[in-house]
């Protein structure tokens, strides 16, 4: 006899219905991060106005306000430690 949880509606899941521990979960977990993130990105995407004048000058001025980057990564949710990367691994 099976033993089913107390709302008899749903049956526990089965082994290849659970998710993988360890790197592989972590990999799920990633993905569907991702997936989520794609109507956000496309809209995003299709909505966004650069000024290239501004990005021109700054980019040639040598100068980027790294501290102000981060904040707004961090605002965005981005932990500050990968903020923190995502800006130095351009300048190395």
């Amino acid at each position: 006899m099976r033993h089913y949880p107390a709302n008899f509606g749903e049956r526990p899941a089965t082994r290849l219905q659970q998710r993988p521990s360890g790197n592989a979960g972590a990999l799920f977990d990633a993905t569907d991060t991702i997936i989520s993130m794609l109507p956000l990105v496309t809209g995003w995407m299709n909505t966004v106005e650069f000024n290239e004048a501004k990005m021109n000058q700054a980019a040639q001025s040598g100068f980027m306000n790294a501290w102000a980057a981060a904040a707004y990564l961090v605002g965005r949710g981005v932990p500050s430690r990968l903020a923190h990367e995502a800006l130095v691994k351009p300048s190395s």
